[in-house]
């Protein structure tokens, strides 16, 4: 009697329960954010947004040219609030007194966590104000343009490297992250571009109505007539711009995950949208409560820690003196003291910009990591595609490539031996000719 041994398969109770909920997997977006990596990337593009919006403003169609205020948001990171709090430890402090209080302030910073769509809609925006001139336009334009490409490059290599990670398939380092993002740069860029086709088609028909209604006479009243399609086509261009900007961190990472082209993302992000809107709704919102929370944590964690350092620095350098060079009081006061110089000051300060740099790389690292999930959550959802699935290229190299095992690499294994086989049959059957030959072109002389 014979006993078939078959491997039992446990599954434990984590992975059950993620394998009914996926949505769980939303959760592991601020450790994939937290790359040291990523936020290198981060870093250095909203330091290349905030330096490119500050030569837009000095380009001769800007508004600043004309003597008005700046719609860029040009300013650098650390000029931008990122959490105002009222303690100098908010978490100690919240924790301590009102740990309802101190949760809800933490998860009222969900716009925080969208404020990467900023870069975009700000410029976006602008385009469609009634009353634009010329320069108004090229000025949005421009801002527009320079914000993506930035983010196709930095955000592609952002998203290449959380999908990667998500997925537990290969690492790859920074250098293969961005040439990645810089050999499909157009695949990324043009992907939200291409809906402007249509865009302009229905924006030249609204202009023909317009064209109408300046006829003498009879102009208004034919203009009025026709007046449903400009709002048919208002309505046809509100849902094109509404899906581009909801889909568009959905097109770099479907081209970070598929290695796709642009027409492809755009195809995704549009189809999952419309086919499960209800559920990319609650992924986005599970993301913005989610990182509200974790960024408020991290952002505490970051003041509690100056805190401490000006307040252990300052039991050797005197309070006055650390409070001024660290900033923790105003300029007025510093210069009152006599005692810092501005050379100090200035290096003191380099290392806060730093510190705010790398708190806003980490908003838009989650931003970046967590678009990748919902992406691949949405796929599985629709598709059927499994999680792990991530598009990696092969490598030329032979030594870069995996060994075949199992059935392919017995088929593989019986194919050389057969050739080889063959190899001696034939090599075999051509001895005796050989032989033969030999020895009928032996001379007379030595023969039998």
């Amino acid at each position: 009697m014979t006993t078939e041994l078959e491997e039992q398969f446990y599954e434990t109770d984590r992975a059950r329960l993620v394998r009914w909920l996926p949505w769980l997997h939303m959760f592991r977006a601020f450790r994939i954010a937290l790359d040291a990596r990523k936020l290198l990337l981060a870093a250095a593009a909203l330091l290349l947004i905030s330096g490119g919006g500050r030569l837009i403003d000095s380009a001769p169609f800007s508004p600043m040219s004309r003597g008005e205020e700046s719609a860029a948001g040009a300013n650098w990171p650390w000029q931008k609030p990122l959490i105002v709090t009222d303690s100098e430890a908010p978490l100690l402090a919240g924790a301590a007194t009102d740990p309802a209080l101190l949760l809800k302030d933490a998860v009222s910073h969900t716009s925080l966590v969208v404020s990467p769509f900023r870069d975009i809609l700000d410029p976006g925006s602008e385009l469609f104000r009634i009353g634009n001139r010329w320069s108004d336009v090229a000025y949005a334009w421009t801002r527009l343009l320079w914000a993506l490409a930035i983010w196709a490059l930095f955000g592609g290599a952002i998203a290449r490297l959380a999908a990667l990670q998500f997925a537990d398939s290969r690492d790859v380092g920074l250098r293969a992250a961005v040439n990645y993002s810089a050999q499909r740069f157009l695949s990324y860029f043009s992907a939200p571009l291409l809906p402007l086709v249509f865009i302009a088609f229905f924006w030249l028909l609204c202009l023909l109505v317009g064209l109408v209604a300046r006829i003498p006479a009879v102009g208004e009243i034919v203009a009025g007539v026709l007046w449903f399609v400009p709002l048919l086509c208002g309505l046809a261009i509100s849902i094109i711009v509404l899906c581009v900007a909801a889909g568009w961190p959905l097109m770099i990472s479907t081209v970070s995950v598929e290695g796709s082209d642009s027409f492809d993302g755009l195809s995704r992000s549009y189809d999952y949208l419309l086919h499960r809107p209800l559920y990319a709704l609650w992924l986005v919102l599970l993301a913005m409560v989610y990182g509200s929370l974790v960024l408020f944590f991290a952002v505490g964690v970051v003041q509690f820690a100056t805190h401490t350092a000006v307040w252990a620095a300052a039991a050797g350098g005197g309070v006055d003196r650390i409070a001024a060079l660290s900033g923790a009081v105003d300029a007025s006061e510093s210069v009152r003291l006599g005692d810092t110089s501005f050379t100090a000051r200035t290096v003191f300060a380099m290392w806060t910009q730093l510190i705010a740099v790398l708190l806003w790389a980490l908003v838009y690292s989650f931003f970046w990591s967590s678009a990748v999930i919902v992406y691949t959550l949405l796929r599985k959802s629709l598709d059927a595609t499994p999680l792990t699935h991530v598009y990696v290229p092969r490598s030329k190299s032979d030594g870069d490539s995996l060994p075949l095992v199992g059935v392919p690499a017995a088929e593989t294994r019986e194919a050389a031996e057969a050739t080889q086989d063959g190899a001696e049959v034939s090599s075999g059957a051509e001895t005796p000719a050989g032989s033969e030959s030999s020895e009928s072109s032996k001379p007379p002389g030595e023969s039998e």
